[in-house]
């Protein structure tokens, strides 16, 4: 009796360790232009007899990873979330990276430009490369800003043969740009220094944003402008600050010297304008606005 119920526990443990075993064979290098939701195993695998659930939680144990992934250190985080699966992972290595990011590594570049994003023309959110397959990339304006057309040549140095794909990157560069604090409506009156702060996005056309934090008080909005929107030259249009008729300082300059005096504008004028002001003594001089009723005049 002893000896039949010491078999019935050794068949019992023994089965509660039992493993389903199943293989993967992942694509020896993977690009990702977007991680989207629930994506195609045919995307990561070459073949599996994996079900379909356990393909799955595969994919999500690397869609955190944007590097080299070892496959012992993903069978062991899969068997820590599968505890009844014994997985075989195949390669050894595999790539799993983000295909902006290896673009502009392998791109020559200005030193302040940057590939902010790339899709393939297909508009597949993967490119799966074999071991024997080779990439290279052509692109003849991308040391301009914008949009680019880049060439993917993939090359199999087995057979020698070759494969194209086209994809589009958009490239930036560092910016500095005003934000708004708060909700602001049109107006006749100008902006207030603390409307706005200073901050930095990556921009494919920085010739369109507003950028200075100190000459905002001469501008007013041309229409509402909600809190966080980055300001744009559209969103603004310059205030007259010296005005026909009105008594406005003058400031000659010269090797460092200044005089300080008093003219009368022939006309409104804009910030960073010239414009011409009649003196006391019946003369005309010109000078650049520079701040409300205020001119400066270089000799």
């Amino acid at each position: 009796m002893k000896y039949i119920l010491n078999i019935f526990i050794f068949i019992f443990s023994t089965s509660s360790y039992c493993f389903t075993e199943c293989n993967v064979h992942f694509y020896p290098t993977i690009f990702y232009f977007e991680k989207t939701e629930d994506p195609s195993p045919d995307y990561f695998f070459k073949k599996t007899d994996c079900p379909l659930d356990v393909q799955q939680k595969i994919i999500k144990a690397i869609y955190s990873y944007d590097s080299n992934l070892k496959a012992k250190y993903i069978e062991k985080i899969i068997s820590e979330e599968i505890p009844n699966y014994k997985i075989k992972i195949i390669p050894d290595q595999f790539k799993f990276i983000e295909f902006k990011n290896y673009l502009q590594n392998h791109l020559i570049l200005a030193k302040d430009h940057m590939i902010i994003k790339a899709n393939l023309l297909n508009n597949s959110p993967f490119l799966k490369l074999d071991a024997e397959q080779k990439i290279k990339f052509t692109c003849d304006d991308c040391h301009f800003l914008g949009h680019k057309n880049v060439k993917i040549s993939i090359l199999n140095e087995s057979t020698g043969t070759s494969i194209n794909e086209w994809a589009i990157a958009m490239i930036a560069t560092k910016t500095k740009v005003l934000i708004s604090t708060k909700n602001i409506n049109p107006s006749n009156t100008g902006f207030l220094e603390n409307d706005f702060r200073e901050d930095y996005i990556y921009a494919t056309q920085p010739e369109l944003y507003f950028s200075s934090l100190n000459e905002i008080q001469f501008y007013r909005p041309t229409q509402s402008l909600a809190e966080g929107n980055v300001l744009k030259y559209n969103d603004i249009i310059p205030l007259d600050i010296v005005k026909y008729g009105h008594p406005t300082s003058i400031i000659f300059q010269k090797d460092g010297i200044s005089l300080f005096g008093t003219a009368i504008p022939v006309k409104n004028a804009k910030y960073n304008e010239i414009v011409k002001l009649q003196r006391q003594n019946k003369t005309y001089v010109s000078g650049r606005v520079i701040n409300f009723n205020q001119v400066k005049v270089d000799l």
